[in-house]
């Protein structure tokens, strides 16, 4: 057996799915998750799925050269797509936008089941995924940044409560990341800080502004001040 080394964004996602969990992992991709999950004896069993053949065919090479065929299986399928059926506990989606992963779990309505963990990593869009869990009922339960490649990602851990909240702008732009007091996590709050200015900036600039840059200008040093004083960021407005 010669398990995947983890990069940092993977091994990050890995620490937050939980040990004896049946996984899912959508959008495998080359497979690397469930194997090392899987190998390493952290997961019993896991499917590997992705809505493109290339990748499935690598994640079975993958899956074979580790001699994990009993434990993994794959399934061609769009995001949760006929997983119903399967006793699944934890279901990763990572590696995509904000707007697709909603999407995906959006269409599967038997993920809002409190006993079941999402295992979340945006590359984009964080604000929007945030805003979306908490409207439909989820919460965040634990954020945790990560530098890969030179950029900063959240990797969220969320479950369905059936509370559904409307979430205020901090809590939309850095979830649970201020809990983390990480240097990742800090750099994170620190770059949407600076993602409001140089917004704010622009819209000053523009004749017209559909914003008010004050208003960006407010929210930005309220993250500061998070990063400073080492403060939470409250889910409710």
């Amino acid at each position: 057996m010669s398990l995947p080394e983890l990069d940092e964004r993977l091994g990050t996602v890995a620490s937050l799915v939980r040990p004896g969990s049946f996984l899912a992992d959508i959008g495998t991709d080359h497979g690397y998750l469930p194997v090392y999950l899987v190998g390493s004896g952290i997961c019993p069993a896991a499917l590997a799925c992705d809505v493109n053949v290339l990748p499935l065919k690598k994640a079975e090479e993958e899956i074979k050269r580790n001699a994990l065929e009993n434990q993994i299986k794959t399934r061609l399928t769009n995001g949760l797509e006929g997983l119903e059926n399967f006793p699944i506990d934890d279901i990763v989606i990572a590696g995509m936008g904000g707007e697709l992963i909603w999407k995906i779990l959006s269409a599967a309505e038997w993920t809002q089941n409190p006993v079941k963990r999402l295992v979340l990593q945006p590359m984009t869009k964080a604000d929007f995924l945030r805003t979306a869990l908490y409207k439909n009922g989820f919460e965040i339960i634990q954020e945790q940044a990560v530098r890969h490649r030179g950029r900063l990602y959240t990797v969220m851990l969320a479950a369905y409560t059936g509370k559904h909240r409307q979430i205020g702008s901090l809590f939309s732009l850095v979830g649970r990341l201020p809990e983390c007091h990480t240097a990742a996590a800090e750099n994170y709050i620190l770059t949407q800080a600076q993602k409001l200015e140089r917004k704010a900036a622009g819209l000053e600039k523009a004749e017209r502004q559909a914003q008010s840059p004050r208003q960006l200008r407010d929210l930005a040093a309220q993250l500061y001040r998070v990063v400073q004083e080492k403060i939470t960021v409250e889910e409710q407005k």
